[in-house]
């Protein structure tokens, strides 16, 4: 009887340190997760602004409203706002045709000009300054 008595608490005192021992890893561990995060969240905090993705400006109609001549011409076209002004005397169709959209949603007539497909896509792009608040699109006055 006293031989298993001793056993049992041998057993028990056992299982406990055991599970001491396992605590005191998980703790241990914990501790290194949280010391990695928070290199990262300073190293991240480090980086120069240019480094991180720059989030987009967005324009609502009213605003894009405001630059509808040829001194000052922005467009909207598959809600990205671009500028256009500098691409005047550049445009192939004329600038007639592109002081048409200044000021305005332009892209049902975007689209439908054959020839903006892909150069004038890529174009856009090297334009682009924002995007376009969708919610201001009921709003829109169809272009003539």
């Amino acid at each position: 009887m006293k031989k298993s008595i001793l056993f049992s608490v041998l057993v028990t005192f056992s299982v406990f340190i055991l599970s001491g021992c396992t605590a005191e890893k998980n703790k241990e561990e914990i501790t290194q997760m949280e010391t990695k995060i928070n290199q990262e969240e300073v190293i991240i905090s480090n980086q120069e602004p240019s480094s991180l993705e720059p989030t987009p400006q967005v324009y609502t109609l009213e605003q894009v409203a405001e630059h509808a001549t040829q001194e000052n011409c922005w467009i909207i076209v598959d809600d990205t706002v671009v500028d256009a002004t500098s691409f005047f005397g550049k445009h192939p169709g004329g600038d007639d045709k592109l002081l048409k959209g200044c000021g305005k949603d332009a892209s049902e007539m975007f689209a439908q000009i054959k020839k903006h497909t892909p150069e004038g896509y890529e174009q856009l792009k090297k334009l682009k300054i924002g995007i376009f608040l969708p919610e201001s699109s009921s709003q829109l006055s169809p272009i003539e």
